[in-house]
């Protein structure tokens, strides 16, 4: 029924909890797993004052655009540990740029996903809660099913 699975994360406990479902789910339907954060920018060349003192006692520079995509890196690996914990063994891992939703919705139309998991709660800002959530536009007009996970009354 699935053969291609997508998680959705963005590191907060949320997308942990839809990371483990996805990786369940790819281990019963032998399903490749796709775990995919979208950043919604890139971060500037520049070295952040916080930094400037390091990068000149130990020659070492890092930008704006190289924490967020250290961030990136961490949240799609920790997501990746996760879903193999819980089974998933054909694991795919995607980072990109925009808005999640629209990324998402375009990552499942070129890629022929069958299934997005995603928590219905993640790290949004604000604005989400005005406009509309990820999950809840991913939900609207994605190309394929979508499972939104509730985060367990237990663990709040």
């Amino acid at each position: 029924m699935f053969k291609k699975i997508l998680v959705a994360v963005d590191g907060s406990e949320h997308a942990k909890l839809a990371a483990e479902a996805a990786g369940e789910l790819a281990k019963c339907f032998g399903a490749q797993l796709v775990i995919m954060h979208v950043m919604r920018r890139s971060g500037s060349g520049r070295i952040p004052e916080e930094l400037k003192e390091l990068a000149r006692v130990e020659h070492v520079e890092v930008t704006e655009a190289d924490m967020l995509r250290s961030a990136a890196d961490n949240i799609v690996s920790g997501a990746k540990v996760v879903a193999q914990s819980a089974g998933a063994s054909d694991i795919v891992i995607t980072i990109d740029m925009g808005d999640p939703a629209d990324q998402v919705i375009a990552y499942c139309k070129s890629n022929d996903v069958d299934l997005v998991v995603m928590g219905r709660r993640g790290l949004g800002d604000i604005a989400s809660l005005f406009l509309g959530s990820v999950s809840h536009k991913l939900t609207q007009i994605a190309p394929c099913a979508c499972l939104t996970l509730p985060y367990p009354a237990s663990a709040n």
